[in-house]
């Protein structure tokens, strides 16, 4: 988890981003990232109006997003500190 949160932090925007900085396979980094969530350190907002009506091949993000493979539209991704 510190590997992703260190990847987030020097600025990796989408899953592939944070397995090229972590060397981590898609599944550990997406079984990081809900763990992060669960202990209320990351947050996840659903951003599904913003997918091109015309399908991904017409979207910018199309490199870095997950929805295809998901069934679910890009997420914004915040990191916050624990307050306990």
């Amino acid at each position: 988890m510190r590997q992703v949160l260190d990847a987030i932090t020097a600025g990796a925007t989408g899953h592939r981003a944070i397995c090229e900085h972590t060397g981590l396979g898609p599944g550990m980094v997406e079984a990081a990232l809900h763990q992060l969530e669960r202990m209320n350190m990351l947050e996840r907002e659903e951003i599904g109006s913003a997918c091109p009506s015309d399908g991904c091949g017409s979207c910018g993000s199309a490199s870095t997003c997950v929805a295809p493979a998901t069934g679910r539209g890009p997420v914004f991704l915040t990191l916050r500190r624990r307050t306990d």
